[in-house]
């Protein structure tokens, strides 16, 4: 990683661009690699990486992201899986970024894939049998429960869907644990080849579970809320705390008589020390529910007035946002739009909202600074409560990229995606004529994300209406 990094910031390419984009300074990392920080870094590198409009610049930073991304992953990996299922991870995103590129290889992948292919012989040379110390404590906490209760149901709470996929591997490697025919249930925002689930298999595997053909899941934290196994009696949630809510969900999945919830985690990293924070947080909710349950028997006419009024207020708001959305739900596989004609940085995909189900508008605050408008003394209506103002152009090459529509009393920029070159995580490029033919997911317009850019529109200086 530290050649990758020092190879980035030293680089030509990196020198080409560095004076219009000050990029040199957003590559200096976190002190430490395989943390969360750097994990952090890595990701808040990709939007200032996708706005360089030098290609090959581009190219080349996007790539070095990526892998320094994958090799920060397998390192966290490593910490609390086995390491050959963490260079199993590395080999196979090496792997698929090398499909990706297809005949289009450059001097940077060729570098990267040679690095990785020395580094990995040495890996395999020096690999310890040690089996992580996290492993044996998680493997003895099961087998001791299963011995004592052969018919429990485990389920092993993780953060992500890759460790998910490692533990279950792990696990069917395990001669005692392979036994219980482990199984794994994780999100549906990923394809099959990346280790998501559909929403069938979901609901197959939780069947599996209740009917004991898999006696433990790997889980991630879809399967902390709305889960009811009753014979399941140990919760454990593997290197992985969030907040007091969460743990209370994860706690309620242990339904059985003498049900134990365990937390396994390492000494260094404050996961234990969230853990208690966290039992202490539920001390005081549970405390603060008792004085106000307390206080209600004493105002029972008040707060019921007061309920029914803020009910009436949140099932308009409900209905508002039920009428704006169309169901659709954000995946992974974020995209960058490029304008088609100068290829500038116009925004990513997830700037993007739909309104009425049908017009595509962006919500990005700074992407007034790319484009240019025209106004036109007469408003033309175009459906329903959608009024266009005016036209929109790209700020570089006045390229037309749609217009300038008024909705709900709000002007947004309303943009056409065949004026727009769709650019993937791995350098893919598309240009498609029609909506219908991207592959990226759009959510329609919230009114909570119409108010904010209302307010950002009037604090800004430019007008809402």
């Amino acid at each position: 990683m530290k050649v990758i990094e020092e190879n980035a910031e030293n680089s030509e390419y990196t020198r080409r661009v560095e004076a219009a984009s000050g990029i040199r300074a957003l590559l200096h990392r976190p002190c430490e690699r395989g943390t969360e920080q750097y994990a952090i870094w890595i990701t808040q590198l990709r939007r200032p990486v996708a706005m360089l409009n030098d290609a090959d610049s581009r190219r080349f930073l996007e790539t070095s992201r990526c892998v320094l991304e994958f090799y920060n992953t397998s390192l966290l990996m490593n910490d609390d899986c086995d390491t050959q299922d963490a260079m199993e991870y590395l080999t196979a995103q090496f792997r698929r970024l090398s499909e990706s590129t297809g005949n289009s290889v450059a001097d940077v992948d060729l570098f990267l894939q040679e690095l990785f292919e020395s580094k990995l012989r040495d890996a395999v040379c020096q690999k310890q049998a040690n089996t992580n110390p996290k492993l044996i404590l998680l493997e003895g906490k099961i087998r001791k429960v299963f011995s004592e209760k052969p018919e429990s149901r485990a389920i092993v709470f993780v953060k992500t869907r890759d460790m998910a996929v490692c533990l279950e591997r792990w696990m069917k490697r395990r001669p005692n644990l392979k036994v219980l025919k482990p199984g794994k249930i994780v999100g549906a925002g990923a394809s099959s080849e990346r280790g998501g689930m559909t929403k069938n298999q979901q609901v197959d595997a939780m069947q599996y579970f209740r009917d004991g053909d898999h006696k433990i899941m790997v889980a991630t934290s879809v399967a902390e809320e709305g889960l009811d196994i009753r014979q399941c009696n140990l919760v454990i949630r593997y290197n992985y705390v969030t907040n007091e809510i969460a743990m209370v969900q994860a706690r309620g999945r242990a339904r059985a008589e003498n049900s134990q919830f365990v937390t396994v985690a390492s000494c260094n990293q404050g996961v234990a020390e969230k853990d208690e924070i966290n039992i202490i947080r539920e001390m005081m909710m549970h405390e603060a529910i008792r004085q106000l349950q307390e206080e209600m028997t004493t105002r029972l006419a008040d707060y019921h007035q007061t309920i029914i009024k803020i009910q009436a207020e949140e099932k308009e708001k409900r209905d508002i946002e039920l009428a704006m959305m169309n169901g659709r739900t954000l995946k992974e596989g974020e995209v960058v739009l490029r304008c088609r004609k100068c290829d500038a940085f116009a925004c990513m995909s997830s700037d993007i909202r739909t309104v009425e189900k049908a017009h595509h508008v962006i919500i990005d605050p700074e992407f007034s600074d790319r484009r240019t408008e025209k106004y036109q003394p007469k408003h033309i209506k175009i459906s329903g409560d959608m009024c266009q103002q005016g036209k929109l152009h790209c700020k570089e090459c006045g390229l037309d990229w749609g217009i300038v529509a008024q909705h709900s009393g709000t002007t947004f920029p309303v943009i056409k995606i065949d004026s727009f070159t769709v650019v993937d995580e791995v350098g893919r490029r598309d240009a498609p004529k029609k909506w219908r033919n991207t592959n990226f997911p759009v959510e329609e317009l919230s009114l909570e994300e119409l108010l904010q850019y209302r307010r950002r529109a009037l604090a800004s200086g430019r007008d809402a209406e």
